[in-house]
């Protein structure tokens, strides 16, 4: 004699399993998304690390080998070339967002190329970096040939 089972056919998910997984996720997202803020923050301070590296090398190189060194930008594809012995070097900066020479302004747009003479460059430059989190603006001061890292688009 076959035996019959009582009970409600289930099709689907309950209203407290469905709770159950979306507090989990909640949980899982409140603990990663301090994780991307950080890792974005962390990727935008090692390119503002790489664009003085590469101004010092430059602006050392030119004085030590008695040669002109270029500098680069290209905004329209967010790359940054460089000059070395060797041949162009290039580098895709993701945040990089103009640059700001004293005699011909900010340009944002185009390309404009920097030079390093063996005496030194004349002009003072800003290159202004952003993400969502924060914004760095490194300041390069010729005279003194030193490189500074400022907090905000100043």
């Amino acid at each position: 004699m076959p035996i019959l089972q009582t009970g409600i056919l289930s099709k689907g998910f309950s209203l407290l399993e469905l709770i159950v997984v979306l507090v989990i996720l909640t949980f899982a997202l409140s603990i990663l998304s301090p994780l991307f803020y950080k890792s974005e923050t962390l990727y935008l301070k090692a390119e503002v690390q790489r664009i003085v590296s590469i101004i010092r090398y430059l602006d050392d190189n030119a004085t030590a080998h008695k040669q002109v060194y270029r500098l680069k930008f290209n905004f329209s594809q967010k790359l940054v070339q460089w000059e070395k012995p060797e041949g162009w070097k290039t580098h895709k900066f993701k945040y990089l967002q103009d640059v700001n020479l004293f005699s011909r302004g900010t340009i944002n747009k185009g390309e404009v190329i920097i030079f390093f003479e063996p005496t030194g460059n004349t002009e003072a430059m800003k290159i202004h970096f952003g993400s969502q989190a924060q914004e760095l603006t490194v300041f390069w001061q010729p005279v003194s040939g030193r490189v500074k890292i400022l907090h905000g688009y100043q």
